[in-house]
């Protein structure tokens, strides 16, 4: 997962404008590929075929859901079943607590479990309104909440945190989530066991409720022009014109492959196409 590390021991530091382009250009990467010329990655499922010491072959297959309707109850009844496993493992479930809708929900599904052990924890200033609602929350119910707000470290350690982050995840994420992130580690060593609703947002369709509402007629002709019109999320202008054209080809090619690795639009609907499309492209693959 540190491409850095791989760039520094193969002596690989030529930038990939292509692969780059859906990370700069849109709301985050389009596909697997590595951003370092010369350095392939693996995706989920992914596999590797090596002879006389050199990669002959990587394969990457997607996770492919059967698409059977399934209920309100059932989803509910899938996600009891993980609660319940979090309150069975050794350490105490912390379930980070923010004014959001996803955390909420956790919240009240915890709570609604009997002789449920666990605590919250919130990142921000007292003033936040996050951390203001989650507050009165835990107060009204009587649940401990820890709130997370040290000091920014110094400039050295912050460039630190952002290198690391950033060979990590490749863009996917703003780099200023390091300032929360940065409290794992110590809430792993409060021996508490993380849990989050942050992937809620796909399940919401927050990414691409765009793509559903104006872009269907464009999902089904395969116009990459105008889904990636409706996918942009463009980052500051620092790269020169010959550049940009490289990373906006490299855009339609990422975003025409994805798409031709689906299955089809006509076969599992528009809704069904945007969410899986999501969960293959919004979380950070392992390399």
């Amino acid at each position: 997962t540190r491409l850095d590390w791989v760039a520094r021991k193969t002596n690989r530091n030529k930038i990939d404008f292509s692969s780059l382009g859906s990370r700069w250009l849109m709301f985050n990467q389009i596909s697997y590929d590595s951003c370092i010329s010369g350095i392939s990655r693996v995706g989920p499922n992914g596999h590797m075929v090596f002879h006389n010491g050199s990669v002959i072959k990587c394969t990457s297959r997607q996770w492919l859901p059967s698409f059977e309707k399934n209920t309100i109850s059932e989803a509910e009844k899938i996600l009891i079943s993980l609660i319940k496993c979090a309150l069975e493992q050794q350490y105490t479930p912390s379930l980070g607590l923010s004014g959001g809708f996803d955390s909420r929900l956790l919240l009240a599904m915890f709570s609604n479990e009997q002789n449920a052990q666990f605590v919250t924890h919130t990142f921000g200033n007292q003033s936040d309104p996050d951390v203001r609602i989650a507050s009165i929350i835990t107060k009204s119910l009587g649940i401990e909440q820890h709130i997370l707000d040290d000091p920014l470290p110094d400039v050295k350690s912050c460039v630190s945190l952002i290198r690391s982050f950033v060979a990590q995840t490749l863009m996917v994420e703003p780099v200023s989530s390091i300032v929360k992130l940065r409290y794992y580690p110590e809430l792993r060593k409060r021996g508490r066991l993380m849990i989050d609703g942050g992937f809620g947002e796909i399940a919401r369709r927050q990414y691409l409720n765009r793509v559903v509402r104006l872009g269907r007629s464009a999902l089904k002709l395969r116009n990459s022009d105008r889904l990636i019109e409706l996918m942009r999320s463009p980052h500051a202008d620092i790269f020169c014109e010959d550049v940009l054209n490289e990373m906006k080809l490299g855009a339609h090619q990422s975003l025409e492959k994805a798409i031709d690795e689906m299955p089809s639009v006509g076969k599992i609907g528009v809704e069904n196409f945007v969410d899986l499309f999501a969960i293959r492209t919004r979380i950070p693959p392992a390399s």
